[in-house]
């Protein structure tokens, strides 16, 4: 086990945990990192202390995502998973958002069901909640709503 610091900073405190190959005192090839704050998991390949290519990345218990990586950032393919192993979105990422793909997405007050575009909803349904009853749905298509 190597312990170094979050994003190789100056800072004495331990934040981060890295099991893997440390070159020129950046994280380099395969490895497992987790964040000692965030408690983002994330275990695959590094460059020069960046994500690349494809990997696991556990964002919380609740959360994670597997696909593609590069610059330490999700890009290209990849799916996000709910907790009981669900694909709540499949598609493209561009610098570490949906970018173009189908998805589902769960809040408290509202949920959405379709196909996102530039990290927008795009072409689907919008699910308004008070509490435990709809109260409304919403339409998307080609990213404006419809009533």
């Amino acid at each position: 086990m190597v312990e170094t610091k979050k994003d190789n900073a100056l800072n004495e405190e331990k934040k981060a945990i890295y099991y893997g190959k440390i070159t020129e005192g950046k994280l380099n090839g395969y490895g497992k990192k987790e964040d000692l704050e965030s408690y983002i998991k994330y275990e695959s390949n590094f460059i020069k202390g960046k994500k690349w290519g494809h990997g696991k990345e556990l964002e919380s218990s609740y959360l994670s995502y597997e696909g593609e990586f590069s610059d330490d950032k999700r890009n290209g393919y990849g799916k996000k998973y709910d907790f009981e192993k669900n694909i709540i979105f499949e598609g493209q990422f561009l610098d570490g958002k949906r970018w173009e793909g189908f998805g589902k997405e769960f809040g408290y007050i509202t949920s959405f069901e379709g196909e996102y575009k530039n990290n927008r909803y795009w072409n689907g349904k919008e699910f308004i909640y008070d509490l435990w009853f709809l109260i409304y749905e919403l339409f998307y298509s080609e990213g404006e709503k419809q009533r």
